[in-house]
C-alpha cells in the first residue's frame, strides 16, 4: 500500500478525492486529511507519507510555499489545481504530476500509475526539486524534463534553439549541435513556450 496524505483547504474536494481513491485506486491508503498548509507540514513530519496530494492554491500559505518550508522533499507529490493556465507550464515542464479540479477518475488513475512507476525507479523526488528550482528562478534559467527511453533528461531551457515537427514526435535542436527526438507533438511545445509557430517549427524568440 502507498501511504498518502491529502492537503486541501476545500473540504468537499478532500471528501471527493477520498471517495475516488477508494473506488479507483486500491493501492492508495489515505492516512490523513489536512485543510491547511500548516496542518500538512505537521502531518508530513509525523507520518512520513509515500505520496501527498497537494492543493496549489490555499489561503495564508500555498502549496509551493509549504514545500519551501519543508525543505527536503522525500515523498512523491500529485498537485491538484483549478488553474489550468498556471499548471500547464509550471508542472509539465518539470514532468510533475498534477490533476485539474474537478478531478476526473480516469486522470486520477493515470496519475497514480505514473507515480507508482516513478517510485519504482526512485526518480519522483528529482522532478519535484526541479519544479521548485523553476519556480524560484527566471524563466531563462529553467530546466525542462525531456522524456527518454530510460526516464527523463533535464536540460536548460535557454539551450534550446528551436523545435521541429517529426510526425507525432518533436525534434529539438540544442546548442552544441545536439538534437533530441521527443515523443511529444509540436503543439505541446507551443503551449509550453508560447512562442511563434509556423511551417512545422517553433522558433524561440
Amino acid at each position: 500500500m502507498i501511504r498518502s496524505i491529502i492537503i486541501d483547504d476545500e473540504q468537499h474536494c478532500v471528501h471527493a478525492l477520498i471517495s475516488d481513491l477508494q473506488k479507483h485506486c486500491p493501492s492508495i491508503e489515505v492516512t490523513d486529511s489536512c485543510y491547511s498548509a500548516k496542518e500538512g507540514i505537521m502531518a508530513i513530519k509525523k507520518l512520513s507519507p509515500d505520496l501527498v496530494f497537494l492543493d496549489v492554491e490555499m489561503p495564508w500559505m500555498n502549496g509551493f510555499e509549504m514545500l519551501e518550508i519543508l525543505g527536503e522533499v522525500n515523498f512523491s507529490i500529485i498537485f491538484t489545481t483549478a488553474h489550468d493556465e498556471f499548471a500547464a507550464r509550471a508542472f509539465r515542464i518539470s514532468a510533475v504530476d498534477y490533476l485539474l479540479k474537478p478531478i476526473d477518475a480516469f486522470d486520477l488513475k493515470a496519475a497514480v500509475q505514473k507515480v507508482e512507476m516513478k517510485m519504482e525507479k526512485g526518480s519522483s523526488f528529482h522532478h519535484i526539486n526541479n519544479l521548485l528550482r523553476n519556480i524560484r528562478q527566471p524563466f531563462a534559467e529553467h530546466k525542462i524534463a525531456l522524456p527518454q527511453r530510460e526516464g527523463y533528461e533535464f536540460i536548460d531551457v535557454s539551450s534550446i534553439i528551436y523545435c521541429q515537427a517529426e510526425g507525432a514526435y518533436t525534434k529539438i535542436f540544442i546548442t552544441g549541435n545536439k538534437t533530441m527526438l521527443i515523443s511529444r507533438t509540436l503543439g505541446m511545445w507551443k503551449n509550453y513556450y508560447q512562442r511563434k509557430c509556423f511551417n512545422g517549427y517553433i522558433i524561440l524568440l
